[in-house]
């Protein structure tokens, strides 16, 4: 048996007394107010009487609510009965959030010249019922129930909402399941105390407390089954914990080796349980070709193979290869998940690179040996040792140095990374932080030593449900070693474009060459801010600060050196993503640069 939430009361409306009340309620008659009006355009929808937050939640749900977004471009019409119904669902949502006497009028404001109507629920809501007090019956000896109750739901004294009660429910039973009660059960109930207050009561169910004994999967390759078992990490005589199947989904949900994932625990006996897992394999290969453009790269064409468990056991490889105008890429790699822990991935990958930029052309051959572990949901730590022959022909004078740096590069590098966000393409609420060294060492195999740190912070905050502050701090140091006065161009820092200072042209900020060709630095700061608000159905809108600099060398750092550029942008929603239109502005731009730009990108630039 799968544990449950198991609810014995109706989830729609927990209260019986409330039910009591809600049959009991006021009804104001109605008239068919939708017949005169029948195929006519839902111009707005108003509440009156209740607060923003209760009619923000109420008008999604209604019939007559205005849909917006990519798909959803077209106004509701009017049919028959709709407005009855949406009446209904008001004093529906309304009983379920503490006002179980509401009664609702419904009046409409005709627009004729645009057969448009403006719909108005006019609410009484009633008296408002209160939460009197919290009890807990049936807990198991030596757990306070009560204590975890009122520490983490904050019900007594409350408005009775009974989503509230059945989250406090849902936390009760969670406690309790990550206590090793792996088949506990809560259900509720409510009674009425005065005319309006009521008490709520959370009977508990809970016997032994299991450990795990085994793990089992089915449904896959034999070849898999190994790798699937390692990678749910679940050792015999561990305490069952709610967490252990979710944690066990996310793991194999990694390896993008299954489409179909179910983590489930079973009864063995009284006391140990079996984590079971039924998956389904995915179609192990993949081919893509894709053609791009946008503001920092005028055209890019890339292409991809990847078989998945072309070598078994999980074991897989990848080809890769993209042709753009200031690069051009080609990878090979394979990997091994699972292979040094069971949260990691091992890759050996090759790489032949190109840049070709103004003021350099260079050309890397790689070989590359990682690792990738994995420390939870959000965080990652990968690191790489790595050996090259790196090839620089100088297109600017001040570029000479460059040609002693042809060579062989030996690197250690690492990368911690740690990242929530509800919403990967657009997140609204969250953080991003990445944190990368590089180390290239003196008097070994390097012709060019150096080191590397970069650092970068991203924080989303939600003023509302629409509206989105997004703040950046990006900061990147680096240095030769040894006797080398020059370092490698592709290891420099550059700035100016859609996602570092949209006030710039790809790499324009920063030092330039004679000849106005960026170079690059050994230092560089970013420094952004964006607010991010809806305009219109699917289109939104940003107001962005965008400040930062590279200096050649990183003892000439300065702050007050920081160039800023602020800026509109036209956000449009699209399944792909937001598609950026931004304008930006420079405060102090250089003579042979515009003042105004205006730039192009898909996704947000940080």
């Amino acid at each position: 048996m799968t544990p449950l939430l198991v609810i014995k009361l109706s989830r729609s409306l927990l209260c019986l007394g409330l039910t009591i009340l809600v049959t009991n309620a006021t009804l104001i008659p109605e008239m068919p107010l939708a017949s005169p009006y029948r195929g006519w355009q839902i111009d707005s929808v108003h509440f009156e009487g209740i607060s923003n937050d209760l009619a923000d939640q109420l008008e999604p749900g209604l019939a007559v609510a205005i849909r917006t977004g990519f798909l959803n471009m077209g106004r509701t019409n009017l049919a028959e009965n709709m407005l009855e119904e949406d009446s209904e669902r008001i004093r529906f949502f309304l009983a379920r959030n503490g006002f179980p006497r509401a009664t609702v009028t419904t009046n409409l404001e005709p627009i004729p010249e645009k057969k448009q109507l403006r719909v108005i629920f006019e609410i009484i809501p009633g008296p408002e019922f209160l939460i009197d007090n919290l009890s807990v019956e049936g807990a198991p000896p030596g757990l306070d129930l009560m204590a975890e109750v009122v520490a983490g739901c904050h019900l007594s004294g409350s408005r009775f909402s009974d989503k509230a009660v059945n989250n406090c429910q849902d936390q009760l039973t969670q406690f309790l399941m990550n206590q090793g009660f792996a088949f506990a059960e809560a259900t509720t109930s409510v009674k009425l105390t005065t005319s309006n207050r009521v008490q709520v009561t959370y009977l508990v169910t809970a016997q032994n407390r299991y450990r795990f004994d085994s793990v089992s999967v089915e449904g896959i390759p034999s070849d898999l089954k190994p790798l699937a078992r390692r990678t749910m990490n679940v050792k015999p005589g561990t305490l069952y914990n709610s967490a252990i199947a979710t944690r066990a989904r996310d793991r194999l949900r990694d390896l993008r080796l299954f489409r179909q994932i179910k983590i489930e625990p079973r009864r063995l006996d009284s006391l140990s349980l079996e984590l079971f897992g039924d998956l389904k394999p995915s179609p192990p290969r993949t081919a893509r070709l894709s053609v791009g453009s946008w503001s920092d790269d005028p055209w890019r064409v890339s292409a991809l193979w990847r078989h998945r468990n072309l070598l078994r056991c999980g074991r897989g490889f990848e080809a890769s290869g993209a042709y753009s105008r200031y690069g051009r890429q080609i990878r090979a790699s394979v990997w091994w998940p699972a292979l040094l822990t069971p949260n990691s991935r091992t890759d050996l990958s090759l790489r032949y690179d190109i840049e070709d930029e103004d003021a350099y052309y260079l050309t890397d051959q790689t070989i590359e040996l990682s690792n990738l572990f994995r420390f939870g949901f959000s965080t990652s730590l990968r690191i790489a040792a790595s050996l090259g022959q790196v090839d620089v022909e100088p297109r600017s004078g001040e570029l000479d140095d460059f040609t002693g740096l042809t060579g062989r590069q030996f690197y250690l590098q690492g990368r911690w990374v740690d990242e929530v966000v509800d919403n990967l393409l657009s997140p609204s609420a969250g953080y991003r932080h990445h944190i990368g060294l590089l180390w290239s060492p003196a008097n070994f195999i390097s012709s060019a030593p150096f080191w590397s740190a970069r650092a970068q912070a991203i924080r989303y905050i939600p003023l509302s449900k629409k509206w989105v502050v997004a703040g950046r701090i990006g900061l990147g140091i680096a240095g030769v070693l040894g006797q080398e006065k020059s370092l490698l161009p592709n290891h420099r820092f550059f700035a100016g474009g859609v996602t570092t200072q949209r006030g710039y042209r790809r790499r324009q900020l920063g030092p330039v060459a004679t000849s106005g060709d960026p170079i690059g630095g050994e230092a560089r700061v970013l420094v952004s801010t964006e607010l991010r608000f809806p305009l219109y159905r699917f289109v939104g809108g940003a107001l962005f600060v965008d400040s930062g600099q590279v200096w050649l060398q990183r003892k000439d750092l300065d702050l007050a050196e920081l160039d800023v550029a602020a800026g509109f942008g036209l956000l449009f929603s699209t399944p792909i993503g937001p598609v950026r239109i931004d304008l930006a502005v420079n405060s102090s731009p250089p003579r042979d640069l515009p003042e105004a730009l205006v730039q192009i990108a898909i996704g947000h630039p940080y």
